[in-house]
């Protein structure tokens, strides 16, 4: 029923096609492997079949990827897999799942790394790979002269220009050393005045006439950078101008952004696929400058980018170290600092949540159990709004994980009633018990990229319309999408009147509440806390136990991911060229051909005619056969059909006998 009703596909021929009754894992919006591999299975899939074997493996390291690793080690990989494909009675064993992994590599599905027994999948390898080679390339290329720079500060220096003359000597040296390298990195926590080195940079290169790029992970950090700065900015996203599924970016190798310098804040945050999108894109005189806060948790995305550029220790970087504002001024960030530093801040105590205005920014409400920090939760939240707070635009709750009484979850369903009251007649659409109503704020919860421009993991938005009758609803979104949300994709998106430490990062509240308790030991580093902690603008509320806040501080973890980005940074460059080049030979192509193949002409030229179930079946058992066969996808061109045009798989001639052992497989089930 699952395959009929999702791929249009009869369980007949599944039954016939080993690699169709696979190829639900990775097209099916709401399938996962245990799903696709329990189908399989009782349509005759053998459990210790060599495509159940390497389905399971590739699903172990999409998962790993999800997870921010861009490899995984072999020994890791192997375990992961027996978990993931043992049966009651059957238990795979570690050599047949070896073999397996050789024949992948073989065939470059994946691909071993510097890092000794790393396995990675070719796309990962290859973003690793391809970025250091242009770091390197960037590094090796005369710098530049600073002299007209130096003039320029002295001579506003010279006319008592205020702000200029507040400039620190670290701070002019980060500036110095931006202008000075084709690449380089500012690095520092909140209050060591990043924002007043770039607002500076950014007058020089406008009173000079550059061409200037200021781009940020999120539309948020966009925004707060064209604030600082005075000058537009933007997501990397809409500065490389995303073209929707299938046709990634406008900007990239073969069409270079205009540019003469690219400025990245909140750098931290860009993962490794996403840098080497933006790198591609870039003309090779563009001087590049990466502003972001090292102790920040990783991106969400695969890699920890700005981590790795750092401990290479190859990029020119400034570290900004002094705080320049007063204690009694940002008392937020001295709090902060101590935490980094492994000492507990002092947050002020009061008693009940009515008084949170009679303490300082830094407070804490101690609670004994989740189930009462809850319920405090929704008193401060209340008490707020009844002084005027704006709530939507001010308060965010943020909560180290989804579960329990304290979690995403439970604190999303206790806060919408405040957040956003029901009114009268008001339409809702419920999903999983999850109410959605006009003006709920909701946080997207993995990329989407059928959309133009595309919403990412972490993305903030609110719901501008709802109808109940189509169970639809649509979200305006802060990158500029505007998308429609059925049953089937509402996995995809949840309330964020709380979301999670993690997803946080890049924005910045007003108010932040944050539960901290003991129930949430396993998550408590001083990582996670810092990092929460820096969200607040103006006032942060702990709400929990105190020895929770002691755990934390004194729990030093930083993330842990499995990157090779910084082995190859410090690998000789030819040798990453002879890789690189290898690496990028095409696995088997079909031969060309002037007269391209599609499953409706081949249809066509055999006199046969199918419905659209059969069709979509057709094309996607011919798909399969043709990426196992080449190790790709056929290229996607326009087609004209009446007055509809849409993109097609086009096949080549050598390639025809595949698209007819489809249509032999589907056409002889339907008859």
């Amino acid at each position: 029923m699952i395959a009929h009703t999702k791929l249009g596909c009869p369980c007949q021929v599944l039954r016939h096609c080993p690699v169709c009754k696979f190829h639900l894992i990775d097209d099916i919006e709401g399938i996962g492997f245990k799903t696709a591999d329990e189908l399989a299975l009782s349509l005759g899939l053998s459990v210790s079949s060599d495509t159940r074997y390497e389905k399971g493996l590739l699903h172990v390291l999409k998962d790993a990827l999800s997870e921010g690793n861009c490899f995984l080690p072999e020994s890791q990989l192997l375990a992961r897999a027996v978990t993931l494909l043992k049966r009651p009675n059957h238990t795979p064993d570690y050599k047949s799942l070896s073999t397996i992994v050789g024949q992948l590599i073989e065939n470059q599905t994946l691909v071993y790394g510097e890092v000794a027994n790393s396995v990675y999948q070719r796309a990962a390898y290859r973003a690793e790979l391809s970025v250091a080679l242009k770091i390197q390339t960037i590094i090796n290329q005369p710098t530049y002269s600073t002299e007209h720079l130096e003039h320029w500060l002295a001579d506003f220096e010279a006319a008592g220009y205020r702000e200029l003359s507040r400039l620190s000597h670290e701070q002019i040296s980060a500036l110095l050393m931006a202008v000075k390298h084709p690449i380089s990195i500012i690095t520092g926590g909140p209050g060591r005045g990043k924002t007043h080195v770039l607002k500076t940079l950014v007058q020089w290169l406008t009173s000079i006439g550059a061409n200037i790029a200021l781009a940020a992970p999120t539309g948020k950090a966009a925004n707060r950078m064209k604030d600082a700065t005075g000058c537009e900015a933007t997501t990397i996203h809409r500065l490389l101008q995303w073209q929707g599924r299938g046709q990634a970016f406008l900007y990239n190798e073969h069409n270079l952004l205009a540019i003469d310098w690219l400025i990245v804040d909140e750098f931290s945050m860009v993962d490794i696929f996403l840098f080497n999108s933006l790198l591609k894109a870039l003309p090779p005189t563009t001087q590049i400058l990466l502003v972001g806060d090292s102790d920040q948790l990783p991106s969400v995305g695969a890699g920890m980018v700005l981590r790795d550029l750092l401990h290479s220790e190859l990029v020119p970087t400034t570290r900004l170290q002094t705080i320049y504002r007063q204690r009694h001024e940002s008392p937020i960030i001295y709090a902060a600092s101590d935490v980094n530093f492994g000492t507990v801040p002092t947050l002020h105590k009061f008693n009940q949540a009515s008084s949170w205005m009679d303490v300082g920014d830094c407070a804490m409400l101690e609670t004994p159990s989740p189930e009462r920090t809850a319920k405090t939760i929704v008193e401060l939240v209340q008490a707020m709004s009844s002084e005027n707070v704006d709530l939507n635009q001010q308060v965010m709750v943020l909560a180290p994980q989804k579960e329990g009484a304290s979690g995403v979850h439970n604190l999303n369903k206790l806060l919408q009633p405040i957040f956003n009251p029901k009114k009268d007649n008001q339409q809702e659409v419920v999903s999983s018990s999850v109410v959605y109503r006009v003006g709920d704020r909701v946080i997207q919860l993995k990329n989407r990229y059928d959309t133009v421009p595309p919403v990412m993991n972490g993305e903030t938005g609110r719901v501008m319309a709802v109808d109940a009758e189509k169970q639809m609803v649509k979200i305006s979104w802060e990158g500029g999408a505007i998308v429609d949300y059925y049953p089937g994709n509402f996995e995809q998106i949840m309330h964020s009147f709380c979301i999670t430490c993690h997803k946080s990062q890049g924005s910045e509240f007003p108010y932040v509440i944050f539960p901290l308790l003991m129930s949430n030991y396993r998550m408590l580093t001083r990582q996670l806390l810092y990092t929460t902690m820096t969200r607040a603008q103006g006032t942060f509320i702990a709400i929990g136990q105190p020895e929770a806040l002691k755990i934390a501080v004194a729990t030093d973890k930083p993330s842990i991911r499995f990157t090779g980005l910084m082995t190859l940074l410090i690998s000789p460059i030819d040798e990453l060229t002879k890789i690189f080049l290898r690496l990028g030979k095409v696995r088997g192509v079909a031969s060309a051909t002037t007269s391209p193949v599609t499953v409706a002409s081949r249809l066509c030229s055999r006199g046969l005619i199918a419905t659209p179930g059969q069709m979509t079946t057709i094309g996607t058992i011919a798909l399969q056969l043709y990426e196992d066969k080449y190790g790709h996808r056929p290229s996607k061109q326009l087609e004209q059909v009446g007055k509809f045009r849409f993109k097609t798989y086009h096949y080549e001639s050598a390639a025809v006998e595949l698209i007819d052992s489809a249509i032999d497989l589907v056409m002889r089930e339907g008859s």
